[in-house]
């Protein structure tokens, strides 16, 4: 995902002013947040939070995150299956076009 993040995300600024972090202030975009950056990618795509891919992203995050420690076989074919979910939902959806530069909303 982080790969994924960073193709879809160009744009250089550091935070996402149209999304909100926890402590209310923009959320950060940087090259270490690739949640977020995706998050921010579908949200200049025009995904609402109403869609089931962004409803997808936290699980998918934490399931990809037990990878750094042993896991069963069920629970990678449960990774991999979703993470094709993921990516086919956000083909379906989005252009697939990188960000460069974040829109004026």
């Amino acid at each position: 995902m982080y790969k994924l993040s960073e193709t879809l995300w160009q744009s250089p600024d550091k935070s996402y002013p149209y999304i909100k972090a926890n402590n209310g202030s923009a959320m950060r975009v940087t090259r270490n947040e690739p949640r977020n950056r995706i998050r921010a990618y579908l949200h200049e795509k025009g995904v609402t939070a109403d869609d089931m891919l962004r409803r997808m992203i936290d699980p998918l995050f934490s399931m990809a995150s037990a990878g750094k420690r042993p896991v069963s076989y069920e629970h990678a074919q449960s990774v991999l299956i979703l993470t094709y979910i993921f990516v086919a939902e956000m083909i379906r959806l989005t252009n697939m076009i990188p960000v460069v530069k974040v829109r004026k909303i």
